[in-house]
């Protein structure tokens, strides 16, 4: 009688790497003593591009160097993974992301922005990149002028996913019956500190409303993102209630890791990342891990 298998399959989460080599070597030897053979990354590869520097003051970051970045961390994960399932976020400009990809023509690389689709095993991958929120003023007023800058740009040299573009894959989806894992970057949420719906009483719409209406539409899915790094490798219910780690679950939202230390937000004193477990009949369960800025060698589980 042959072994029974737990799950489908088994991916590790490598959300924001920000081009830090050392430690995504380091996270990529612990996943494989974890058995992980497949990774998926939500963006933010690039280290050295701000999205409001970039818009003032083009001349200070070329795009060969954020090139080359991406092209580093694509490398790396591709070399230790059987898979990379993985968009733009953020912080990689379209023409640098566009080239990597193309100069490394890795067969094990799968970039879910040039190709929207994907299923591996039974499972259904979309690709929704872009970024997608709203910068407000201290009074929690929208900064009209650097929306439209942010626009401006993300039309021209972005990763852009428009709203109708998104809303057109409902009726796609909706009937799906496979376990469905939507990649996006920015996930839609109510302010800095907690995930949740995209309208909030005092800021306003942040975060992508299609890619809400997609998710609340769908069945057996899960929604992989990044970008907030203070809620780094942690799992959501429908609720938006945290998911506690290796409990099962039919939909969720994962905010996969964070691989910076330094960040606007201030010094992060961890490095997050996360597990992702597809189940047979729709589950998944997410297991959350960090280490520790002190002892870099050492993995602690939450």
């Amino acid at each position: 009688m042959g072994i029974i298998k737990e799950h489908i399959d088994r991916y590790g989460i490598v959300s924001d790497p920000h081009h830090q080599l050392d430690i995504i070597r380091l996270v990529s030897n612990y996943l494989h003593t974890k058995g992980i053979k497949k990774v998926l990354c939500p963006g933010d590869l690039c280290l050295d591009w701000n999205l409001r520097q970039k818009l003032l003051h083009p001349e200070e970051t070329p795009l060969e160097t954020l090139e080359e970045q991406i092209h580093n961390v694509l490398s790396e994960l591709s070399t230790k993974f059987e898979k990379v399932i993985v968009i733009p976020g953020n912080h990689d400009p379209k023409t640098a992301w566009e080239k990597a990809v193309k100069g490394l023509s890795k067969p094990n690389i799968v970039d879910l922005y040039s190709n929207r689709e994907y299923e591996d095993n039974g499972i259904l991958f979309i690709g929704l990149p872009g970024y997608f929120e709203y910068t407000h003023d201290v009074s929690g007023n929208v900064n009209s002028q650097e929306v439209d800058l942010r626009l401006t740009y993300l039309k021209k040299n972005g990763v852009y996913t428009s709203e109708t573009e998104i809303s057109s894959l409902v009726s796609k989806y909706s009937k799906h019956r496979k376990p469905k894992i939507l990649l996006t970057h920015g996930l839609p949420k109510t302010d800095e500190g907690k995930l949740g719906p995209d309208t909030h009483p005092l800021w306003g719409n942040v975060g992508s409303e299609a890619i809400r209406h997609l998710y609340d539409s769908l069945r057996n899915v899960i929604m992989v993102g990044g970008h907030n790094h203070h809620m780094a490798a942690t799992a959501f219910d429908e609720n938006f209630e945290v998911i506690a780690n290796n409990k099962k679950f039919r939909k969720g939202v994962i905010n996969g890791g964070n691989f910076l230390l330094n960040c606007e937000g201030g010094f992060q004193e961890h490095i997050r990342f996360g597990i992702l477990n597809v189940h047979y009949f729709g589950y998944f369960s997410f297991e959350s891990y960090q280490i520790d800025h002190k002892k870099l060698d050492l993995l602690q589980k939450d």
